[in-house]
């Protein structure tokens, strides 16, 4: 898709929530996760509110710490009503804030 042509916008993906969610579910303090990953708690904290977006690499590597996919994280929750299959016209545009790409 060109940049020309106009079309939905996604949402950023709130991953925060999911992410300390997981956390708490395993009854894992920040600290505890910290040591686990190798990221400050403050880092995390950050990334559980959303206030920073971690890399791939960073979201791999608190995803196994969590045992969870990173798919999974990356996934946005099912809709009512909707299927697996998206039309064209139903797509959202996929554009980056620190790039020029856009699919």
């Amino acid at each position: 898709m060109s940049p020309d042509v106009a079309g939905p916008v996604l949402a950023p993906i709130r991953v925060g929530p999911r992410l300390r969610g997981a956390r708490r579910q395993l009854r894992l303090s920040l600290r505890a996760l910290a040591k686990l990953t190798g990221f400050s708690a403050s880092f995390l904290s950050q990334a559980e509110r959303d206030e920073v977006s971690p890399s791939l690499g960073s979201l791999q590597r608190i995803c196994a710490a969590l045992a969870i996919d990173l798919p999974d994280l990356l996934r946005e929750p099912a809709r009512a009503g909707r299927g697996p299959i998206v039309r064209r016209t139903e797509r959202g545009a996929l554009r980056s804030e620190w790039s020029k790409a856009s699919a």
